[in-house]
């Protein structure tokens, strides 16, 4: 007989976060691997006790409540449960069938969810046809937690063009760089490891052409112990003269048939092509000319810094020339990393 777990504690709203934090844990499972849909968790509860939990593996595989219910036990013992997940349930047919209507058909009494679809046009489209059947609803619990898991598709459905992350690594002084003759690093092993994890995230990375002349870097994932490492991501290279060394790792290597070299071209054009071939989110790992113009075409989201302790008098700076507009930080999180510091934010751009 399986053990099942209870909670104990407050019951209403603290109740309510408990199950949602739990469901954003088991959303995380698949974070990188849903693409071009969001991770998405859900847990089965019935009178404090977990019944089921499941997520949203890859797009095409179940939705999170469809999964919670085929990791029950028996599938009636969702009658009269609360149904937790992170994202609001899908009220149309897709790949897959309407998660509102397995609801309904499996008895359950309670939904609660912390983001609303951010598609228009499905928007609080579950809370209308649940509400008809009697089910009661609560929205918006854990919503900051939730949304962040969903900034990505959200950006992606609401302007068509993929989400691009930042990551650069700086020293005190602003450069990217140390001086010829020294070691090419600025952060630590730790710091660079920890950078590995913000490409299990995305579907494709960009750098300048100038990265790929004088580091030849791999851009693929290889990060410790995860699944997802032999999952290709797509490479974009920078450049204005197109002349990149043919015998680089990017275009020699098992996944060469992912490198894209882009020419010439504005951020706003070359993004538009990246979507149409299903990118829907981008790390930008290299080149402070490249970071520079994306800058000043509004183009990144969210930024990674990884700050090592020392002075650098490296020769290639992060930002390179003037923004022209102020670029404002939301939610800015600080942590260290061994003795590095990493700062991550949202960006926003006002004129």
């Amino acid at each position: 007989m399986k053990i099942r777990q209870r909670y104990v504690g407050p019951e209403g709203a603290a109740q309510d976060c408990y199950w949602m934090r739990r469901a954003v844990a088991q959303a995380r499972l698949a974070e990188g691997a849903t693409s071009p849909n969001p991770p998405v968790g859900a847990m089965l509860v019935k009178d404090g006790e977990l019944f089921a939990q499941g997520h949203h593996e890859q797009a095409g595989g179940p939705h999170a409540e469809i999964a919670a219910f085929q990791n029950l036990d028996e599938a009636g013992d969702a009658n009269g449960a609360t149904l937790y997940v992170t994202l609001e349930p899908c009220s149309t047919l897709g790949l897959t069938g309407a998660c509102t209507s397995a609801i309904i058909d499996h008895g359950v009494q309670r939904v609660v969810f912390g983001s609303v679809d951010p598609n228009p046009y499905h928007a609080g489209q579950a809370v209308s046809l649940l509400e008809e059947v009697g089910i009661a609803v609560t929205t918006g619990v854990y919503a900051e937690e939730t949304d962040a898991l969903i900034r990505i598709f959200r950006h992606w459905i609401l302007t068509k063009r993929p989400y691009v992350i930042a990551k650069l690594g700086m020293s005190f002084d602003g450069c990217l760089t140390r001086p010829p003759g020294e070691s090419t690093w600025l952060t630590s092993k730790a710091a660079r490891r920890d950078a590995q994890g913000l490409r299990l995230e995305v579907d494709a990375m960009v750098v300048g052409a100038e990265t790929i002349r004088k580091d030849n870097p791999k851009l693929t994932l290889r990060h410790p112990h995860s699944p997802l490492n032999k999952r290709p991501l797509k490479r974009y290279v920078l450049t204005r003269s197109g002349e990149l060394p043919e015998d680089s790792q990017i275009f020699t290597d098992e996944f060469a048939s992912e490198t894209r070299v882009v020419r010439n071209a504005a951020w706003p054009d070359w993004l538009d092509n990246a979507s149409t071939e299903g990118v829907t989110s981008i790390l930008m790992e290299g080149g402070g000319a490249c970071l520079t113009e994306a800058l000043q075409a509004h183009a990144v989201q969210e930024v990674h810094l990884y700050l090592a302790p020392m002075v650098s008098g490296g020769n290639v700076r992060g930002i390179q020339s003037a923004l022209g507009d102020r670029i404002k930080l939301r939610g800015v999180q600080f942590s260290m990393i061994g003795d590095n510091v990493k700062a991550s934010a949202q960006l926003s751009y006002e004129n």
